[in-house]
């Protein structure tokens, strides 16, 4: 199976194309004042890399967020308009499970991890992803929480993982929790945005909506 996916939903973007779950091709996406630049141009220069054609292509996938409101409007629509020509099948994952999915992947000692968003105006979303047999699961549904509140809301022992460390560090964590925090920003990846497609594809599951996870309401940021 080949896939084409896109992850735009934090301040590191990357496009990435994958035989199964095999890494054929990568490249980071530049931003421009918070803005993604040269889309269409670095694809091109990763489908030349792996000469294939865009006829070649099963399926493309897009992080569905959460994260930044442009990123992931416009992973979902580039997705969408390449496949189009060709029908080709187009799956949305969250960004979210490509990064607990990542995380447990390099810790095999992590069953359960909180993937945490700055919302800003004092509060931050957070979801909570588990191990399983394919993949990871949702425990429950994206959240929000006060920043005062957050500790307390997540559960205790699990990890967890933010693309805003710098940004939080000084609002959410506190010594009792410490350490449960990945200590850096960790982004969500193409990679596991496709590798999770590649999963849910192989088991027949439905793609997730063609649309942006929101959580509040949009703040442009930089």
């Amino acid at each position: 199976m080949k896939i084409v996916a896109i992850e735009l939903s934090s301040a590191v973007g990357d496009v990435a194309l994958l035989e199964s779950d095999r890494i054929v091709a990568r490249r980071e996406i530049p931003f421009l004042h918070g803005r993604v630049y040269g889309l269409f141009g670095v694809l091109e220069e990763v489908r030349e890399e792996s000469a294939w054609t865009w006829g070649d292509v099963d399926v493309f996938a897009a992080g569905r967020g959460p994260g930044r409101y442009s990123g992931m409007r416009v992973a979902l629509t580039a997705a969408r308009g390449l496949a189009l020509p060709g029908g080709t099948s187009v799956f949305a994952v969250s960004s979210g499970a490509a990064l607990a999915a990542a995380t447990m992947a390099e810790r095999s000692d992590v069953d359960q991890v909180a993937v945490v968003g700055d919302a800003r105006r004092g509060q931050a979303w957070f979801g909570v992803y588990e191990r399983a047999t394919q993949g990871v699961e949702p425990v429950g549904d994206w959240r929000m929480a006060a920043y005062a509140d957050l500790s307390s809301a997540l559960p205790p022992g699990a990890v967890r993982v933010t693309s805003e460390w710098s940004r939080l560090a000084a609002h959410v964590v506190n010594e009792s929790s410490r350490g449960d925090w990945v200590e850096q920003d960790r982004y969500p990846s193409a990679e596991w945005v496709g590798r999770l497609a590649h999963v849910a594809r192989r088991a027949g599951w439905a793609s997730e909506p063609l649309a942006p996870i929101y959580l509040h309401p949009a703040v442009n940021v930089s």
